[in-house]
């Protein structure tokens, strides 16, 4: 009896001996779990070849110390998104922007997804100019701005042969308007008024025709002293045919545009209403801080609302 239970014993104890040593498992039985902890990732390597769809990882960590020193002190609401990049498009260190410092604190809505640099950008001008001119101007203060677009893939105009829109590097940003603390929406598209663009391409028809009132804005366009082909041609100078002059940029368009004007007798109407004003105004000082700045007076692409962007360029920014 003894020797038959030693026997058993030892049976038993072989069998669990194989099962805790990772021994054949029981036919139809889950394998053994298994055993220690796994080694946690690596962090990146700096030195190691970059990924045609990926940033590298010095590039984020020098975006990331950029964002730091850029955005430190400017009380803005904002959170660091993951690195973005779909081949040509994005940016190794973005953010999401809700908010802009003040008092009253001043909504981003939708919030925007913007590089560091333009997003420092634009909350200094904000805070420096607009705040103020509201103000000053309008005796109410803005707590709201609308985004009309921020991040986005594509060339400019969503034209496959244009060049690649600073949207696309998160360097740009479409404002459509401003809300008061009074409820009151000032929009960009409401308020702007007739761009001389318009009333040229408008005075170049046969007949003499008038413009609506429109936020305070009304004139009447004289018949076009020329023929209509030769008046647009001299009103919409192409790039090759300012580039052949000498001239380079947003300004030797404006001017061509305002010469043209004057020989055909047509005065652009001066903004009529505090609010007019103020958009014109903000539309303006942009100028003078950002790269880029587009509003009604460049295209209908336009019309209601300003691009800004912090495209670098050579000499003064380029600004319709």
């Amino acid at each position: 009896m003894a020797s038959s239970f030693g026997y058993i014993a030892a049976a038993v104890f072989a069998a669990l001996l194989s099962l805790t040593s990772g021994g054949p498992a029981l036919a139809g039985s889950e394998p053994p779990p298994l055993r220690g902890t796994l080694s946690p990732a690596a962090p990146p390597d700096p030195t190691a070849p970059k990924l045609a769809d990926s940033w590298s990882g010095t590039e984020i960590a020098s975006a990331r110390a950029e964002c730091e020193s850029l955005l430190k002190g400017l009380g803005l609401d904002f959170s660091y998104l993951a690195p973005i990049k779909h081949g040509q498009c994005g940016s190794p260190q973005p953010i999401e922007l809700r908010g802009l410092a003040g008092n009253p604190h001043v909504a981003v809505v939708p919030p925007a997804t913007l590089n560091c640099k333009m997003a420092a950008t634009l909350a200094k001008w904000f805070a420096s100019v607009v705040q103020p001119l509201a103000t000053s101007q309008l005796k109410v203060p803005i707590i709201l701005m609308r985004n009309a677009a921020s991040y986005d893939c594509r060339n400019r105009y969503n034209d496959p042969k244009a060049k690649l829109s600073e949207h696309a590097k998160a360097n740009a940003i479409d404002v459509m308007s401003f809300t008061l603390a009074s409820g009151k929406i000032l929009a960009v598209g409401d308020l702007w008024g007739p761009t001389l663009r318009g009333l040229l391409e408008q005075s170049s028809q046969p007949q003499s025709t008038k413009m609506g009132v429109s936020s305070g804005f009304a004139t009447t366009v004289q018949p076009a002293s020329i023929e209509p082909q030769a008046s647009q041609k001299m009103s919409q100078p192409t790039a090759a045919e300012i580039a052949a002059k000498g001239h380079l940029g947003s300004e030797a368009i404006v001017q061509a545009r305002v010469a043209e004007a004057a020989k055909r007798g047509i005065a652009l109407p001066k903004p009529a209403t505090p609010e007019a004003e103020f958009i014109h105004a903000v539309h303006d000082t942009a100028c003078k801080a950002f790269g880029t700045v587009l509003g009604p007076e460049a295209n209908d692409a336009h019309k209601d609302h300003f691009h800004l962007d912090m495209a670098v360029r050579p000499g003064s920014s380029y600004c319709e």
